[in-house]
This record gives structure tokens, C-alpha cells and sequence, in this order.
């Protein structure tokens, strides 16, 4: 994959490390040794942000009607799917 692709790539993640990764390429590309061993890097955490999305939308979760939380199913979907991390408490 050449650095243009990299960079479009990048530019379509909502990645907490997007605004890095790009500042990196443009300072690397004299180095390409180090460039090299970013752009792996960068390739195997967009290659598992994927994965991490397909199985977002692959999980299936089950709210028995009796519990209080059931009544906020559709904000806890909305929560995890834009956090990496979710804590849900109960009363």
C-alpha cells in the first residue's frame, strides 16, 4: 500500500490516532526505514479497528424485559458503538 492510500485510509477512520498517524507520514518520508515499520503499524491498528467494527455489528445483545435497563437499549447501543470502552452501572 503506497502513502497516498495510507492516507486516504486514515483520513476515513474516526481513530483517536488519525491526527498522529498523518503528522508522522509527512515527517517520515525521508526515513524509510522508520517509514516503513509506521506504515506496517498504522496498517495492523486499521486493519483491527475493522475487525473491532465487524464484531460491533455482529453482536447481539439481549435485554430481558424485566430489567430497568431494557428501557435504554437503543442509548446503550449508541454508546458503545462510539466508545472503545463502556461501563454500564445499575442502581
Amino acid at each position: 500500500m503506497n502513502n497516498l492510500e495510507l492516507t486516504s485510509l486514515i483520513e476515513q477512520t474516526n481513530s483517536t490516532y488519525k491526527r498522529y498517524w498523518l503528522n508522522q507520514l509527512q515527517r517520515l518520508e525521508k526515513q524509510p526505514a522508520r517509514l516503513a515499520k509506521l506504515v506496517q503499524s498504522i496498517e495492523y491498528e486499521l486493519a483491527n479497528l475493522q475487525l473491532r467494527k465487524d464484531l460491533l455489528t455482529k453482536t447481539k445483545i439481549n435485554y430481558p424485559s424485566g430489567l430497568p435497563v431494557s428501557q435504554d437499549v437503543n442509548n446503550i447501543k449508541q454508546v458503545i458503538s462510539a466508545n472503545q470502552v463502556t461501563i454500564i452501572c445499575g442502581e
